[in-house]
């Protein structure tokens, strides 16, 4: 029994025009 899987996990820091885009595109 699986208590927490994560799938496609991001994180985005700084990248493009400085955008902040912590913990994007997450699926538990």
């Amino acid at each position: 029994m699986e208590i927490l899987r994560v799938e496609n996990l991001k994180k985005y820091y700084g990248e493009g025009n400085s955008q902040v885009r912590a913990l994007d595109d997450i699926s538990f």
